[in-house]
């Protein structure tokens, strides 16, 4: 199941094409930290994709008690088991950590302290809770029911019960190796970065 979904007053004609463009054609597929980009996941059958808001931190002198709460639009794409997120649809390499749908759990709630008319959606993994927002209940239950759906199936494949597409491979390869990769920056008990994460809760991408 495929479908692009746009946050509030982002249409897709409103987006124009970076002027290198052209690095993010159908034949682009890797960046040189072998990261894909939102490109090469488009081309190769992603489970679901479109733009929500994510909860975000602006913090002050890298002290977490200093942090406040933003909302930045990012590009989402389900692909494989992983959840990457992009700053728009032509990003050369995702922002943050892959989400793996496998070890998330996903709801909705309503926030009593933003109440604005947008619907949340909290995505709990091991490292810490996220929150994204939609414009539309519609999106956000179709959201809600691709991840948990991507999730038995990441389990069905683990298990060896059901056959993943082939293409998405390299999305498999690449959100395993950038998971364990800020996993074991959040091991290290001297990097700020770790610190900010797990006092704020919020993280900076």
């Amino acid at each position: 199941r495929k479908s692009l979904l746009f946050m509030r007053n982002r249409r897709p004609e409103d987006r124009a094409p970076p002027a290198d463009a052209a690095l993010y054609s159908m034949d682009f597929k890797l960046n040189n930290s072998r990261e894909p980009s939102a490109a090469y996941l488009l081309q190769n059958e992603p489970t679901h994709t479109g733009y929500l808001t994510k909860r975000s931190a602006r913090c002050m002198d890298l002290s977490p008690k200093l942090c406040t709460p933003v909302w930045k639009s990012r590009f989402f794409i389900l692909s494989g088991n992983y959840l990457f997120r992009y700053k728009d649809e032509y990003g050369s390499r995702p922002k943050g950590v892959p989400l793996n749908v496998e070890s998330c759990t996903f709801e909705s709630f309503v926030d009593e302290e933003e109440d604005d008319g947008l619907y949340p959606i909290v995505v709990k993994s091991i490292r810490k809770h996220y929150i994204f927002r939609t414009d539309s209940s519609d999106v956000r239950d179709e959201w809600l029911s691709v991840l948990r759906e991507a999730k038995q199936l990441a389990i069905k494949y683990r298990l060896g019960h059901a056959t993943q597409n082939p293409k998405h491979s390299v999305a498999n390869r690449a959100g395993e190796s950038l998971y364990r990769r800020k996993l074991s920056q959040d091991a290290d008990p001297s990097s700020p970065w770790t610190e900010m994460t797990v006092m704020s809760g919020v993280g900076l991408t």
